[in-house]
């Protein structure tokens, strides 16, 4: 019964399967469940949420994969001149959020919009995530998740 299961998973993994880049560079972070993509509507997201099933993983292939990888350092990269356009990216920067996270850098890159790098210990960056479209609680309960504190 266990190997039935494990190959159903491994069917459903690569039916469900989309290309990592693909997803990161739309925002989406790798670990997203797939019942986080109804809350797109919310929002008035709603044209995401094609884009956010492919991405995202359901209850089995969840079931099969470890905890979500967590890194040791992150960075907050874009330009201040786009806080007017990306106020949810403020309290990171220069508010509440800017110390209770630690080991988040941020760094002005002129003319970027907000993106963020996750780090391994080496420096070198694991994921690169679009986080334009992510509230100040989605960028949080991330770091919260994927951040070691």
């Amino acid at each position: 019964e266990m190997s039935g299961l494990l190959v159903l998973l491994a069917i459903l993994a690569s039916a469900t399967a989309f290309d990592a880049n693909f997803c990161g560079s739309s925002g989406f972070a790798s670990g997203l469940e797939c019942s986080s993509c109804a809350e797109l509507e919310k929002f008035n997201l709603s044209e995401l949420k094609a884009d956010c099933l492919k991405c995202c993983t359901g209850e089995l292939e969840a079931l099969a994969k470890t905890d979500a990888k967590r890194y040791p350092k992150a960075v907050l990269e874009m330009c201040t001149c786009k806080l007017q356009a990306f106020p949810q990216m403020a309290p990171y920067i220069e508010g509440d959020k800017k110390n209770r996270f630690r080991n988040l850098e941020f760094r002005h890159i002129w003319g970027a919009l907000p993106s963020l790098q996750m780090l391994n210990a080496d420096g070198s960056v694991a994921e690169n995530l679009n986080v334009e479209k992510w509230d100040t609680d989605a960028v949080e309960e991330f770091l919260m998740e994927r951040l070691v504190q």
